[in-house]
């Protein structure tokens, strides 16, 4: 957008409501929202629904996309993933008709992300596949970006990867001083090692993505290669610390609406590893719940959730 983020939007806001254009109030609204929405989640959605009602009162449709986007992503945020899924459509419907291309491939990105986090995989990849098409040949970044969320996905499908092959997007990451999303490749090629075998390499670029990333997220982020590097803890012999892991894994994740499917996968590994060593597993009530709002996708670590539902 035109308007950079203020360093202080509530006095933007002020200085805006004070004779300016309504279309440009609506923008620094939605501006203002969008940081309220990192602090204070309730206050932001009446902020998002005044800019986006200014916004469609000046019949602004880029500014009322804009928003409309940026609201879909506190609503994700909130666990309202229907709402949210509706609000990225119309991002995408309106600014592929305004021919924003570059604003449509950011909305599809996030709109799979969305999916992939709900398990929807084969609509995910679809989006994604969406946001490729209309990315730039020349955006290497978001091309190595889109590239680690879609080797997430062929992951979490339980397809190959070789952990080789993304020496590459890691490059173009560094290059471009990406620390989160380095990091995220780092736990795709980390689980690419560890399924081919080579716990070694795996415990070496699962170490290096959880320190990376926790020093550049909220921990729930990054929970997440905590519960594969307990993996290569349980391989090491060490099952005590493997299980404790995966029980801090949970407490992390346990009230974050778009981290449930993560949750569940850690659920599902500690429940397995509690019958391998004949303990009771603490958290079945939890698992239970997850395997009703949850699909047990075949042919993924998802599949056992089927045995959770009664």
């Amino acid at each position: 957008r035109a308007l950079a983020v203020p360093s202080q939007p509530k006095r933007a806001v002020a200085a805006a409501r004070e004779g300016v254009a309504p279309t440009v109030l609506a923008c620094v609204l939605g501006i203002r929202a969008a940081h309220l929405a990192r602090h204070d989640p309730e206050a932001s959605q009446a902020v998002f629904f005044e800019a986006l009602e200014l916004a469609q009162r000046c019949g602004d449709r880029w500014e009322e996309a804009v928003i409309c986007g940026n609201f879909a992503g506190l609503l994700r945020s909130l666990g309202a993933l229907d709402a949210a899924e509706s609000r990225y459509l119309h991002t995408i419907d309106t600014m592929q008709t305004l021919g924003d291309r570059h604003s449509a491939r950011l909305a599809w990105m996030s709109l799979a992300t969305l999916r992939h986090q709900r398990l929807q995989l084969d609509t995910a990849d679809a989006a994604y596949q969406e946001a490729l098409a209309l990315a730039d040949p020349r955006d290497d970044l978001f091309r190595a970006q889109l590239a680690v969320n879609r080797t997430s996905l062929r992951l979490d499908r339980g397809e190959a990867v070789d952990p080789l092959a993304l020496d590459a997007v890691l490059g173009v990451l560094r290059r471009h001083s990406h620390r989160v999303y380095e990091a995220l490749c780092l736990i795709n090629q980390g689980l690419a090692w560890l399924e081919a075998g080579m716990t070694g390499l795996a415990r070496t670029a699962l170490d290096r993505a959880i320190a990376l990333g926790e020093a550049h997220s909220p921990p729930h982020h990054f929970a997440g290669a905590r519960a594969e590097r307990a993996r290569v803890t349980w391989l090491d012999g060490d099952r005590d610390a493997a299980l404790a892991t995966l029980a801090d894994v949970d407490r992390a994740l346990a009230d974050v609406p778009t981290r449930q499917a993560g949750r569940a996968r850690v659920l599902l590994q500690w429940a397995a590893w509690c019958r391998v060593l004949g303990r009771p597993f603490p958290e079945a009530d939890a698992l239970h719940s997850l395997a009703k709002a949850l699909p047990a996708v075949p042919g993924t670590a998802w599949a056992a959730l089927a045995d959770w539902t009664s």
